[in-house]
């Protein structure tokens, strides 16, 4: 992957705004800085630059700033990258010489059919036939990609909503005494 072109503050707010949403606790600019200085993290001098200062930066260090802080708030055990989740599974399946691509194929078919908006019991039973793998490797499997999900960005999924009818809250309560 490319590398991401923004200014210092915007990605500082991208990142705490990560940690916020995941870990339930947003953090100042200063206090993420703190934690960085603390573990002697690479990545610090994103939150040493002036806020307005261009920055380039590849999405894998912006993840990693953000699991380093996660971990460091208590949010997760530790700061490992996202894939390493589904790496590990699908190599300790290979050292007990079982192939995980018919679990990954049948993964694929499930989401492709369209019939389920989540994977839940339903779509883990219909992916459990499909693979012909029994139900706890079938569950290892599906939590391991739920563990790179949540330690990972999503930057390809941005969307744009339209919010023009949104009614500005100085607008909503202008005529309100508190």
């Amino acid at each position: 992957m490319g590398h991401v072109n923004d200014s210092a503050g915007n990605m500082r707010d991208l990142i705490t705004e990560e940690v916020g949403c995941k870990a339930g606790l947003l953090l100042t600019d200063n206090e993420a800085r703190t934690l960085l200085v603390r573990s002697e993290h690479p990545e610090l001098w994103v939150f040493e630059q002036p806020e307005d200062a261009l920055i380039r930066i590849r999405p894998e260090e912006v993840d990693d700033i953000i699991l380093s802080l996660r971990h460091q708030v208590g949010n997760l055990p530790d700061a490992e990258p996202a894939l390493t989740r589904p790496l590990d599974f699908v190599n300790n399946l290979a050292q007990k010489g079982v192939d995980a691509g018919p679990l990954i194929d049948a993964l694929n078919q499930v989401i492709r059919s369209g019939k389920y908006r989540t994977i839940g019991s339903e779509a883990a039973q219909e992916i459990q036939r499909i693979s012909g793998m029994d139900h706890p490797t079938v569950v290892g499997f599906l939590t391991s990609i739920e563990e790179y999900q949540d330690r990972s960005i999503s930057w390809f999924h941005a969307d744009q909503r339209d919010l023009t009818w949104a009614i500005p809250l100085q607008d909503l309560f202008q005529s309100e005494s508190i």
